[in-house]
């Protein structure tokens, strides 16, 4: 019981710190796509994190168990955000020089976004909490990241590139992590 009130807690903090996070960096660095794409998904990995902390633990001595399927319906909402942000943020059919690079951007967001979309409908039928919430801890990861690096750039040094490549490999760690010890979801 209490490691679950701790994981609950751990939710509630990293959803309400990673949020304020952004928030504070949206006037600073909202300005292009990339940026605009990364505020947006942070935000709502933030706030579906937070949402999942908060209903479990207050149906912690209930019967209920609605925040089992909390966090497939964020990354539900996190793939069809991402199709239509992506679509509108890099506007792939307006002519420019960059057009292609564009489109094949806006067509990785669609299937990134569509195989989210799908996979968190069959988690979410499943009533399957691990997977959801494995992706959704590395993708904060990268997007508050990427916020961050963009909040404090022109205040740093070049990033070397070691430094770099630590982003992803903790991500990975982390949702391995999540995914390996987080506790099997009870409703199969």
């Amino acid at each position: 019981m209490r490691r679950q009130s701790a994981t609950q807690v751990l939710l509630i903090l990293v959803g309400l710190i990673s949020g304020s996070i952004t928030v504070v960096a949206i006037p600073h660095i909202w300005n292009s796509p990339p940026e605009k794409l990364a505020i947006i998904c942070t935000l709502v990995i933030s706030g579906g994190l937070l949402l999942t902390g908060a209903v479990w633990y207050s149906e912690l001595h209930s019967e209920t168990s609605r925040y089992i399927r909390l966090p497939a319906i964020t990354l539900f909402l996190l793939g069809i955000g991402g199709i239509i942000v992506g679509i509108l943020t890099l506007r792939p059919l307006r002519p420019s020089i960059t057009q292609g690079l564009r489109t094949i951007l806006t067509g990785l967001l669609v299937l990134v976004g569509g195989g989210l979309a799908i996979a968190s409908w069959r988690w979410f039928h499943r009533q399957e909490m691990r997977y959801p919430l494995a992706f959704l801890t590395t993708g904060l990861v990268f997007g508050l990241s990427y916020v961050l690096f963009n909040l404090v750039d022109e205040f740093l040094a070049p990033i070397p590139t070691p430094v770099l490549l630590l982003i992803p490999v903790s991500a990975m760690i982390l949702g391995l992590f999540v995914l390996y010890r987080f506790p099997q979801s009870d409703s199969h």
